[in-house]
């Protein structure tokens, strides 16, 4: 509908070191958060196992409609996307390995084989919600 509001929240639920982050706990705490908030959407990266998105779904009964495209270990690229709206699709795109370049580490380039978007459409308003996690910039240039 012409003039209707869509709001979208993204969050890299993860952020910390693995090791000692109490991840139930912090899972937890997101989801109720996001539950009892406004978003309509919540874009979700560093979600890596199917543990990961069913802890978020407990806290985040409203969101009834869960995306991601599902690869051996868990959610591919580590992406989810929740919506309060109904869901009409989805699909991921990776976005493949990239050529060889000055000053770009091997390490990122072969980290850039996993890494993609999920497209997530809606079917009211019909429109697509792109949720992506690029390559950290570990050496902070």
């Amino acid at each position: 509908m012409a003039g209707e509001l869509l709001t979208v929240a993204s969050l890299n639920t993860r952020g910390v070191p693995l090791a000692g982050s109490r991840l139930a706990e912090r899972y937890a705490v997101i989801g109720a958060g996001f539950d009892a908030g406004d978003a309509d959407v919540v874009c979700c990266q560093e979600v890596f196992t199917y543990w990961h998105p069913w802890l978020l779904v407990r806290r985040m009964r409203s969101f009834r409609q869960v995306s991601y495209w599902r690869a051996p270990a868990g959610p591919a690229g580590g992406l989810v996307t929740f919506s309060r709206r109904p869901v009409s699709g989805t699909r991921y795109r990776r976005f493949g390995r990239p050529p060889p370049a000055p000053g770009v580490p091997r390490v990122s380039r072969l980290q850039a084989r996993v890494k993609g978007a999920l497209v997530t459409r809606l079917a009211r308003p019909e429109l697509c919600v792109i949720n992506t996690h690029p390559v950290a910039n570990h050496d902070g240039d």
